[in-house]
């Protein structure tokens, strides 16, 4: 059965949304990556460093959702298909960066990560 597409409307609403937070998502997915790299290597990561990777895991995850949604409401031939298509693919490749960088901080070890406020703390309490 096909499915009647959403109007021109909604897919220029989804992708105009989409091109304003894909350039936000891919330097959060950078600024983490770097994180969990220097705290891989020693560095010394405050409390919290990561509270907000798993919001934008979840907004890059409704993008991807809305995407395959409006994928599977386009008839044969309909131009949008390609657009939908890469733009899920964006998503998809955006998932998987910000499940390695989540994967490299958990490697280095939870309690790493909790140590900086601590022993900056008890560094300022000293003096």
């Amino acid at each position: 059965m096909l499915m009647k597409a959403d109007s021109p409307r909604e897919y220029a609403r989804s992708f105009a949304e989409w091109r304003a937070m894909l350039p936000h998502w891919n330097a959060e997915a950078d600024r983490l990556r770097k994180r969990a790299l220097d705290l891989r290597a020693g560095a010394a990561i405050h409390r919290g460093a990561f509270d907000d990777a798993e919001l934008l895991v979840e907004q890059v995850r409704n993008a991807m959702i809305r995407a395959d949604s409006l994928m599977a409401t386009c008839v044969a031939g309909d131009s949008r298909l390609s657009s939908v298509m890469r733009a899920s693919s964006e998503f998809g490749d955006l998932l998987e960066s910000f499940q390695k960088t989540l994967e490299i901080a958990d490697e280095a070890g939870p309690a790493r990560r909790g140590a900086a406020p601590q022993i900056i703390a008890q560094r300022l309490a000293a003096h």
